[in-house]
């Protein structure tokens, strides 16, 4: 009894949210310098997509290698590359390097519109491949932050569901079964069996 009273008023589960935002990430642009042969730009940008968990990756890697040379300088180029991936937005990575300082910025497209939507850039001095890394992801998770989906407005508890009418119910049931228990023992007196009886077992009559 008190296992199903305690299922009848526990709260429902909850339901893990579901991304509506798709997003797909375009190859790095260079600027300044020699583009570095050790540097994973793209695995960073979507290790920092992801770590936000506001939204769905999809690959594009197919669909940029078959593009034209210089695709990802020319932004009408990406956006009709990334279209075909069925992503609704498009990350790309952009780098510029001086000397030991290295610049690099996050821009975010919104494919179906075609513009630039979000952009955002970190500065990592005496840069070597891991700082650039941890600066891409850091700047792609602090983007895709806002992407997350809002959680469903709480409703309020119908009335079988109050914690104070299970509550009662429980009582109710118990209560009458320990009055069903004492009506049906009552009618006897358990100490009836014991007691003596008062007449005697024989009467002297005088003569």
């Amino acid at each position: 009894m008190a296992s199903l009273l305690a299922a009848c008023g526990a709260p429902p589960a909850k339901v893990p949210l579901t991304p509506s935002v798709v997003v797909t990430t375009a190859p790095t642009s260079w600027t300044g310098g020699e583009a570095s042969t050790t540097l994973d730009a793209d695995g960073a940008l979507r290790s920092g997509l992801a770590r936000a968990r506001s939204s769905r990756l999809v690959s594009s890697q197919a669909e940029y290698a078959a593009a034209p040379a210089g695709c990802s300088e020319d932004a009408g180029c990406l956006l009709a590359t990334a279209k075909r991936t069925g992503a609704s937005k498009l990350a790309q990575v952009r780098i510029a390097s001086l000397g030991t300082t290295t610049l690099v910025r996050v821009v975010v497209f919104d494919i179906a519109r075609g513009t630039q939507e979000q952009t955002r850039q970190e500065l990592v001095r005496e840069a070597d491949d891991r700082a650039v890394s941890e600066a891409i992801a850091h700047a792609a998770e602090v983007l895709a932050r806002p992407w997350a989906p809002s959680p469903p407005a709480e409703r309020s508890a119908a009335w079988y569901e109050s914690g104070w009418l299970w509550g009662s119910l429980g009582a109710a049931v118990v209560g009458g079964a320990a009055l069903a228990i004492g009506v049906s023992t009552g009618g006897a007196d358990p100490s009836a069996a014991s007691k003596p009886s008062e007449q005697p077992d024989f009467t002297l009559t005088p003569p």
